[in-house]
């Protein structure tokens, strides 16, 4: 019993002291621009359709003029699919006030197979004046 009460002690010191890390060269002030979800589905794609899903980038801040952003893919570690089965804009606009919009990916079935989800990811190209937040990982299914 009493080897317990050190174990226990051991490692609510040992989590204290790991959660102790401080961010201090992290600007707060920073604008951050990322997808709020990590990951979408586009199921029951038409063979030989479209389909289309969306996902929401999100703003830290909120600013007084409209604000562009690029948006890139990049392919999936494990079962990436091929480019021609998606289309997504090259660019997206936030208007001012604003601090998220829903951008639209449509699916194309070239080669989206019936049984296994195929995969890409969808970023924000990294910029001058904000730091890129969250990618989103699609899923593509007919």
């Amino acid at each position: 019993m009493k080897n317990i009460k050190t174990i226990i002690a051991f490692l609510f010191t040992a989590v204290l002291l790991v959660s102790c890390e401080t961010y201090e060269d992290y600007d707060s002030e920073a604008t951050v621009v990322g997808f709020t979800k990590n990951s979408s589905n586009i199921n029951r794609v038409p063979e030989g359709g479209t389909k289309e899903g969306t996902v929401t980038l999100y703003v830290s801040d909120v600013s007084n003029a409209d604000r562009t952003f690029t948006l890139v893919d990049l392919p999936a570690d494990e079962f990436p699919t091929a480019t021609d089965n998606y289309e997504y804009p090259s660019s997206v606009t936030i208007p001012a006030g604003v601090r998220e919009i829903e951008v639209t990916v449509t699916a194309i079935d070239n080669s989206i197979s019936p049984d296994d989800r195929t995969f890409f990811i969808l970023a924000v190209q990294e910029g001058e004046g904000y730091i890129t937040g969250g990618q989103v990982k699609i899923g593509l299914k007919n």
